[in-house]
């Protein structure tokens, strides 16, 4: 099944690692840019929501581009360590 195939079917695009280990780039927009485009990805691909596993210390920046926590989710690297789940709805214009 292609992302494209699962984002039809669910409704939901889900992104993890959008970025990171970008400590250079913080207060520069790059987030931002980053953040519409996935936003016009996935209503290309007419996603309702983008769903996003994030790093603790990114969770702020998420909430500020409007996704709201839903929850949380073990960490890809260590199982022990769970990562805020949030979750944006995708309208037709933003």
């Amino acid at each position: 099944m292609t992302p494209r195939s699962v984002a039809l079917i669910a409704h939901t695009i889900r992104v993890t690692r959008m970025a990171h280990r970008w400590g250079t780039t913080i207060g520069k927009g790059i987030g931002r840019q980053l953040w519409q485009h996935a936003i016009g990805s996935a209503r290309r691909l007419r996603a309702r929501y983008l769903l996003v596993d994030a790093d603790p210390n990114a969770e702020q920046f998420y909430v500020e581009m409007g996704a709201e926590r839903v929850g949380d989710v073990p960490s890809g690297v260590d199982p022990n360590r769970r990562l805020p789940l949030l979750r944006y709805p995708i309208s037709e214009i933003d």
